[in-house]
């Protein structure tokens, strides 16, 4: 069972916030970042969760985006970036709301909460999918507030996405408190079975501003 705020059924997908963002990978990067609102997880450590709960942001929309698109051109972004909350929950008003063409390549930086390969359609306009594997042991997801089920449903997605030939990236938070745990199974998992894939380990992590579990802070 994941723990954390439900998306509530029949509410519009809303855009919290957008950004230019300088530390994704280089070949990402400059990134013009377009945050989703809800995440059907609730990890403690998730600092968007305060941002998008707070606002009120804009209607996902068509019209909406083209306005995105365009200060994204400006500013001299190199790809667009839906991020989150956890846009996997919006995809399908996500796709129907893109502009028919985009200057940029798109991304969508997901933790897949939801399964993407059953949609495959969906993933079309996408240049990158990046995938966060944050966990590598399901005792961590479960004390830190993601889930008990994160790697039995996590995994296979991974797997399935990568065999369906999904532009996959994944990406690892590495965490204080979880080299051992999280990280070392972490990486022995992608060396047997996704050793191909690009992989990026995020170093840049922030401690909470209330830490409920004590080597995050």
């Amino acid at each position: 069972m994941s723990s954390g705020a439900k998306p509530v059924a029949g509410e519009p997908p809303r855009i919290y916030a957008s950004w230019l963002s300088l530390s994704e990978e280089a070949a990402l990067a400059p990134a013009y970042m377009i945050g989703l609102a809800r995440c059907d997880r609730g990890c403690i450590f998730c600092h968007a969760r305060a941002d998008w709960l707070d606002g009120d942001g804009e209607a996902l929309s068509s019209q909406a985006l083209k306005g995105h698109f365009e200060r994204a051109r400006q500013l001299g972004a190199k790809t667009i970036q839906f991020t989150g909350g956890e846009p996997s929950l919006a995809l399908a008003q996500l796709v129907a709301s893109l502009p028919a063409r985009s200057e940029l390549p798109l991304v969508l930086n997901t933790s897949l909460s939801t399964p993407l390969h059953l949609s495959p359609d969906s993933l079309e306009p996408f240049s990158h999918i990046i995938a966060s594997l944050k966990f590598g042991q399901d005792a961590c997801s479960r004390r830190l507030g993601c889930g008990d089920d994160y790697l039995v449903s996590i995994r296979p997605r991974l797997l399935a996405l990568h065999e369906m030939g999904a532009p996959l990236r994944i990406r690892h938070l590495v965490m204080p408190g979880h080299l051992n745990c999280c990280l070392e199974p972490t990486l022995d998992w992608l060396k047997n079975y996704l050793p191909e894939i690009p992989f990026a380990l995020l170093l840049g992590f922030i401690p909470p501003a209330r830490a409920q579990a004590v080597e995050l802070s």
